[in-house]
């Protein structure tokens, strides 16, 4: 019976504790992971998109001359050489292929920074590192492939998870114990 008082005081801090929301570290640690493993293959914006974009060519009539025909194939080889595109972005920033490699590197490095931050439970670098990356993916990389478009997507969900718990306070347990002490 002189414990009742503890055990009611300790079993209401405990309440308290379990009633906390849980934050799934290991989840957001591997969508993290998953991110980094898919940037190598996502395409910038100003990549040819050889697969997706080919130029129909229109067959020569059977009844030209042979001087026909070579101006025919020199007018096919002329629009190759130069593509015109609507990206819908003020600017898209040429990136020479030794800077790719950076950009890269650097957009995994901003999501090691927020793995980092997770792990140490720091909100403000770990949105600050999911902003600068899903910045970074939607002004370099082509937004019209759906593979960077669910990349941003989850960079997104990311960012509006809360990975910082407001812990209660158990200072009524801990003055319980000391009194009984």
């Amino acid at each position: 019976p002189a414990f009742n008082g503890l055990r009611k005081t300790i079993s209401q801090d405990i309440d308290k504790l379990r009633a906390l929301p849980s934050v799934d570290i290991a989840g957001v640690n591997y969508q993290l992971d998953n991110l980094m493993a898919s940037v190598d293959e996502l395409p910038l914006a100003y990549q040819q998109r050889a697969a997706a974009q080919t130029v129909a060519q229109d067959a020569p009539a059977k009844d030209e001359t042979i001087w026909q025909r070579v101006l025919h194939e020199i007018g096919q080889e002329m629009k190759q050489l130069v593509r015109i595109e609507n990206t819908g972005k003020a600017e898209i920033p040429l990136l020479p292929p030794n800077q790719e490699f950076f950009l890269r590197e650097n957009l995994k490095l901003r999501l090691i920074g927020a793995r980092l931050a997770l792990l140490t439970r720091d909100q403000t670098s770990y949105k600050a590192d999911l902003r600068a990356a899903s910045d970074w993916l939607a002004r370099y990389y082509d937004t019209n492939i759906k593979s960077v478009d669910a990349a941003l997507a989850a960079l997104r969900a990311l960012h509006d998870s809360e990975i910082t718990i407001e812990v209660p306070e158990i200072g009524a347990s801990l003055e319980a114990l000391r009194s009984y002490r």
